[in-house]
């Protein structure tokens, strides 16, 4: 019978189980029909790796509703040395609870700032940081395996709570080698998996602690893109000085994958040329009259003195471009400068149509990207006002780009008040610059 072996590299523990997982993405020569062998780990320069949850919710015995909790994660190398290389990015945390649905538009909760090692040995935290992602899962047996093969490992959950706080908790897993199948029109090596939370403090001193256990499936995917699929099923009991206080039941998918520069820098020539395409139909523009008329039911443009006013454009004739096109770290991001609203509002004026119009063809030619959009304002006024604010208009260009043809649940939005500028807040100009949003095209 034939066999198929995998020499593995892989130990825990691991960042979020990107570093087990693209220690076998990295090289999947065939030698023959029989084995597949890895042969090292080689770091890509960014990593993206996205979670969704949808769970059931009970307090007790009493029903609740859904939640939906998202995490998606971006990573982008920084320095390389011996001890290997240092990864930066962001932890983006999205949760959402409702009666009937999960909600179309998803909001970004939080963000968190992360930075981590890679090496052979996987992914760690610097200077000994707790990351806010699972860790030591997947991890792998090392040597040869072949179908029907397990080996058990340890790793850590960690869960925000509603009120913000991290629930980490250990957990014990059995991993099962299935073998290399079709799966998802693609080939892959599968690995079955279950576990079970223990505990970690018996004499019961932490407040919140959890029980359950999921299972699941691990698809490692053998083509040139490579990537990974993780679909599991969860069940989770939070304990309040011992006692069961809430519990959830549901499913759990998980994907991502090592992100070359040569991707980033195709993508990003796309867009520039999309762009440079746009100049030369040579769409004429709407003369300043015709931008600022306020439609029925508007309000009249305002005098630049208005706190939070985008000023209707006036002094922007000679602005900067429509639409600026930067490499980040989460993906190309498509920045709308000076976007113009009405004071105080979220509401676009009618001279931003054909900015808009151009936003949603860029977007159209990336049909299975994922975007991020994030509103901008100047520091005027209270904190609160300009969170307020900011999300709105976040939340507005969304809703623009749907009204185009472009599906709602494709978007994530962050509003970032003023927090941070790209010009100074104490002159008119630099106030204007602070006025923006931003769409990244998210690295997948």
């Amino acid at each position: 019978m034939n066999k198929e072996n995998v020499r593995g590299l892989i130990r825990g523990p691991f960042f979020c189980g990107l570093p087990a997982i693209f220690l076998l993405l990295s090289s999947f020569p065939l030698i023959g029909a029989e084995e597949m062998y890895i042969d090292a780990f080689r770091p890509a320069a960014h990593y993206a790796h996205t979670e969704r949850e949808n769970v059931r919710v009970y307090e007790g015995r009493s029903y609740q509703g859904l939640r939906y909790r998202g995490r998606r994660v971006y990573l982008q190398r920084s320095e390389a040395s011996r001890a290997g290389s240092v990864y930066r990015g962001s932890v983006y945390l999205i949760k959402t609870l409702t009666r009937d649905a999960v909600r179309m538009l998803q909001p970004v909760d939080r963000e968190i700032q992360v930075e981590c090692r890679v090496s052979p040995k996987g992914f760690t935290p610097i200077d000994g940081t707790e990351l806010p992602v699972r860790t030591g899962f997947p991890v792998l047996a090392e040597g040869e395996i072949s179908p029907g093969d397990t080996w058990k490992a340890d790793g850590i959950e960690a869960v925000f709570l509603d009120n913000g706080e991290l629930v980490s908790q250990p957990f014990h897993c059995t991993y099962t080698y299935r073998g290399v199948q079709p799966y998802m029109k693609r080939t892959a090596q599968i690995i079955d998996f279950t576990y079970t939370f223990f505990e970690s403090d018996p004499y019961g001193r932490k407040k919140v602690a959890l029980r359950g256990k999921g299972e699941g499936e691990i698809a490692l995917f053998t083509g040139d893109e490579g990537g990974y699929f993780i679909k599991e099923r969860i069940t989770r009991h939070y304990l309040e000085n011992r006692d069961i206080a809430s519990s959830e039941e549901g499913f759990r998918l998980t994907w991502g994958r090592g992100i070359t520069l040569g991707e980033i820098q195709s993508l990003e020539r796309t867009m520039v040329a999309a762009l440079e395409d746009n100049k030369e139909e040579g769409t004429p523009r709407k003369t300043q009259a015709q931008d600022d008329t306020p439609q029925p039911g508007t309000p009249p443009k305002e005098t630049l003195s208005q706190e939070e006013g985008e000023k209707a454009g006036a002094g922007d004739e000679a602005g900067p471009p429509d639409i600026e096109v930067e490499r980040t770290t989460e993906g190309i991001k498509l920045n709308l400068p000076r976007i113009h609203f009405y004071p105080d509002q979220a509401k676009i004026l009618p001279r931003e149509k054909d900015r808009l119009d151009k936003l949603a063809r860029l977007l159209k030619k990336v049909p299975e990207a994922s975007f991020m959009v994030k509103g901008h304002t100047a520091d005027v006024g209270t904190k609160e006002s300009q969170y307020e604010l900011s999300v709105e208009r976040a939340r507005t260009i969304i809703e623009e780009m749907v009204e185009r043809g472009l599906g709602p649940s494709r978007f994530v939005y962050q509003g970032l008040g003023g927090d941070k500028p790209v010009a100074t807040n104490d002159t008119e100009e630099g106030r204007k610059q602070n006025r923006r949003v931003e769409v990244i095209i998210l690295n997948k």
